[in-house]
């Protein structure tokens, strides 16, 4: 038992208290009083800029800046299709 007869806890360890006493984080969360986030139509506005249009423009201007430092040439970024006989 880990508790004494006052009904304090007694510390056995490490692994003894995180296998017996382990709680859920999310129930621990919502114990504490914390709530579901919903997103909004700024957090979409984030998502799609952090995912999809800043990787666009930062790709955009990093290759234009490689090509004018002579980084990238005309036909680099060429595939070739090889025909097997």
């Amino acid at each position: 038992d880990p508790f004494d007869t006052d009904g304090q806890f007694i510390d056995k360890g490490f692994s003894y208290t995180l296998a017996v006493y382990y709680c859920d984080p999310y129930e621990a969360a919502v114990a504490a009083g914390a709530t579901a986030v919903t997103p909004g139509v700024f957090d979409w506005i984030g998502f799609a800029l952090i995912c999809f249009i800043l990787p666009a423009v930062l790709t955009w201007a990093f290759g234009l800046v490689l090509r004018k430092i002579g980084w990238i040439k005309e036909g680099d970024l060429k595939l070739s299709l090889v025909k097997r006989a």
